[in-house]
């Protein structure tokens, strides 16, 4: 995304709901493709449900959160 901005998207395909508890300082993000990388344990994003507006933290602590089943939860990181 521009200014340096992520989208990302947790998909559930499954019939029940799934928590995901995702550690972002774990995490080697590149996009190969237009060359675009970020090390969450260097730089902090704010994180943006996409669809409920809702501010879910940031990227210094892990993201625990349930995605219903067969739906996604679709946040953008920002500075």
């Amino acid at each position: 995304l521009a200014n340096d901005e992520w989208a990302v998207c947790f998909l559930n395909r499954s019939q029940s709901p799934k928590d995901i508890n995702f550690n972002w300082q774990l995490e080697d993000v590149r996009d190969e493709i237009f060359e675009h990388a970020t090390d969450f344990a260097n730089v902090k994003y704010q994180l943006l449900d996409q669809w409920t507006h809702k501010k879910l933290g940031d990227t210094a602590k892990a993201l625990k959160i349930q995605v219903p089943a067969q739906d996604v939860v679709m946040l953008r990181l920002s500075k």
